[in-house]
């Protein structure tokens, strides 16, 4: 109690930063300030010399109470010898819902009845229906003096005029009670304990439960729908219906009203010492400039729409923009998670958001158990123009000895490339178990998926647009054209006649991979190359031919086991590969039905207006997945996209 208004002082908006430190300071404190009322000495003294009993008035007081809490026998008041009462009560269970009506005359005389309600209702709608049915009740008896007594303070608040009902259901229940009152002339309306309701209570549950069994019979009737009829209500949106975080430490700043809970009430304490109220608006303290206003839904989407895109706003991230919203003088407790989504959800910045350069998508090395089983083809042009109009290269790889065909084309139809796996692949090396390829329409039309199918050979096709799905073909593609650069300088038009000593070169030199030559893992033995011949190594002078025909079948042999050697070295170097890949990798995995937004694929050049165009184009539904990072997609109109893509090529769109 003090005769200062510390309170007004510590919360004034002029205090200075002393003061405002000791408020911040005292909030960590269940303190109260009171003003202290003046009273005078002497008529405090009178006051106590007036009123304090004497010793035989007091055993006299302490008499009189006992007795009259003998003769109670509850908390009721006293009741006009002809006033009946009404008890309700209604229960909700997931067994269902009851309500049970009790009527005691003047002479103590108990009518009963429990109600089955046949419709989903809830406690609250209940507790209606049973004082629905106790109001019809009394009226058919022509009372006129009733007592209502329930146990349930929302409806007797209502009832009685304190409690205004705010949801459409009460507001219809509410209603139809005050139009039934109207029959009684004289009614009171009292909430009681539930220990003092115990009978209602129990024929609420008889209701609720059937299997509930008394003693004696009483009459239950079933409800088959509810007392009131519902109005079609046209569909509103309410806007800030819920409380506000401003809404509480208003209270304490205006009402000095705190939660009941001592740990919610120093929260609010702790935060109010930073805040006050300037007219109707809640202002908060900064630390570091200008005071802050206090803003709530849906002023706070207008705020970062405006900063954001709008005349001023620059499409800035999350983070910036919280900072900006900050700076000119706006706050709400989750400005940082609320400019983060918003920036997050903005459909022009996804849109126009950079490529990402990591991969999107493990690593997935792909072998093959024996030589010359499976094989990766791709197409390598437009080259320089060569004699007969060669344009085109067309490069088949092994897996297992990385053995490499390539053959100069004119034209990359179905029948060329149908011309060259019998030429190059299964008059040489038999028919293949099966053939990686990409997505043109020379390896996916039907006379070359017929050629497949004849040979029994399956293809595997890779991603549209995503070259690392063919990896293998890549690789040997980038190796042939850097040895044919290096070979022709500047007679380009001169590459298909060096094409020939690039692969010789290529299928007499070791790999990386394997450790062996192409050579030697598919013939045995090492090729003899020009300097064997024009420098004779002691080998070639020393052997014979008897000699080197037995050691060739030695050889043989032995190639067996040096081909198991090459599986081993290619696994351990595809696992160091795997992992020094992996740790670049920024995974990106969808479910089939989120939203996505695909990469947009600009074949010529960017000129003019082609480079205002957005990154990302969509936004599609992921329909399924293909496994290892490839995805079927759907139009919102549910029109299927031809062929799968590549994570690498898609990204997540926030509606």
């Amino acid at each position: 109690m003090t005769d200062f208004p510390l309170r007004s002082i510590l919360h004034s908006p002029d205090a200075s930063q002393r003061l405002m430190k000791w408020a911040i300071e005292l909030s960590q404190y269940d303190l109260l300030y009171r003003p202290k009322t003046a009273i005078k000495a002497q008529a405090l003294a009178d006051f106590v010399a007036e009123f304090t009993p004497s010793a035989e008035e007091e055993k006299l007081v302490s008499k009189k109470k006992e007795s009259s809490r003998a003769d109670k026998t509850s908390t009721e008041p006293d009741q006009p010898r002809d006033m009946w009462q009404l008890r309700v009560d209604g229960a909700s269970n997931q067994k269902g819902a009851g309500a049970g009506v009790v009527i005691i005359t003047p002479d103590g005389t108990l009518l009963e009845q429990a109600i089955t309600l046949g419709f989903p209702a809830s406690n609250n709608e209940a507790e209606y229906e049973a004082l629905l049915a106790g109001l019809r009740l009394a009226k058919e008896l022509s009372i006129k003096k009733l007592a209502i007594y329930s146990d349930s303070q929302l409806i007797t608040s209502q009832a009685s005029g304190e409690y205004m009902a705010k949801h459409p259901r009460m507001i219809l229940y509410l209603d139809k009670v005050q139009e039934l009152l109207k029959a009684f002339p004289t009614f009171t309306i009292q909430q009681v304990p539930r220990a003092e309701n115990a009978h209602a209570d129990a024929l609420a549950s008889l209701g609720s439960a059937l299997d509930t069994q008394f003693r004696r019979s009483i009459p239950v009737e079933h409800l088959d729908e509810p007392s009131i009829e519902e109005a079609e209500q046209p569909d509103l949106m309410q806007i800030d219906e819920d409380p506000s975080w401003q809404d509480p430490i208003i209270d304490y700043l205006v009402n000095e009203n705190l939660p009941k809970d001592k740990s919610e009430a120093r929260k609010i304490k702790q935060k109010a010492a930073r805040y006050y109220m300037k007219g109707d608006m809640l202002i908060r303290r900064s630390y570091y400039g200008p005071h802050l206003t206090c803003i709530k839904y849906p002023q706070t989407l207008e705020v970062l729409c405006k900063i954001h895109d709008g005349e001023c706003g620059n499409h800035a991230g999350g983070r910036s923009l919280a900072q900006k919203a900050l700076s000119i003088g706006y706050f709400w407790p989750t400005m940082r998670q609320d400019s983060t989504e918003y920036a997050r959800r903005c459909d022009r910045c996804q849109r126009y958001k950079p490529v990402p350069g990591l991969p999107a998508e493990e690593y997935h090395p792909q072998n093959s158990p024996w030589p010359f089983m499976q094989w990766a083809i791709d197409l390598v042009g437009p080259m320089p123009t060569a004699p007969a109009n060669k344009e085109m290269m067309i490069v088949a790889t092994d897996y297992f000895t990385k053995w490499i065909e390539a053959e100069a084309l004119s034209s990359t139809k179905e029948a060329d490339v149908e011309r060259f796996i019998w030429k190059n692949i299964i008059c040489r090396f038999g028919c293949p178990q099966s053939i990686v390829t990409d997505n043109g329409t020379q390896f996916v039309g039907r006379q070359i998926t017929a050629f497949f199918a004849k040979y029994g050979i399956k293809q595997h096709l890779s991603t549209p647009r995503y070259p690392q799905g063919n990896g293998q073909a890549e690789a040997s593609n980038k190796i042939v054209l850097d040895c044919l650069k290096k070979r022709l300088e500047g007679a380009e038009g001169k590459w298909v006649d060096e094409l020939p000593g690039v692969l010789w070169a290529y299928r007499t030199t070791k790999r990386r991979s394997t450790g062996e030559t192409p050579f030697s893992l598919a013939y045995g033995t090492e090729a003899i190359i020009p300097p064997h011949i024009t420098v004779p190594s002691m080998s070639i002078e020393v052997g014979s031919l008897d000699q080197n025909c037995k050691q060739m079948k030695v050889n043989l042999d032995l190639l067996e086991e040096e081909r198991e050697k090459a599986i081993v070295r290619v696994a351990a170097y595809q696992q160091q590969l795997t992992s020094y890949y992996n740790k670049k990798a920024k995974i990106r995995q969808f479910q089939p039905g989120d939203l996505v937004l695909r990469k947009t694929f600009i074949t010529a050049p960017r000129q003019g207006s082609e480079k205002m165009k957005p990154n990302w184009e969509g936004p599609y539904v992921i329909s399924r997945s293909g496994g290892r990072g490839s995805y079927t997609l759907d139009t919102l109109e549910g029109k299927e996209i031809p062929r799968q893509w590549n994570a690498q090529h898609l990204r997540r769109y926030y509606p």
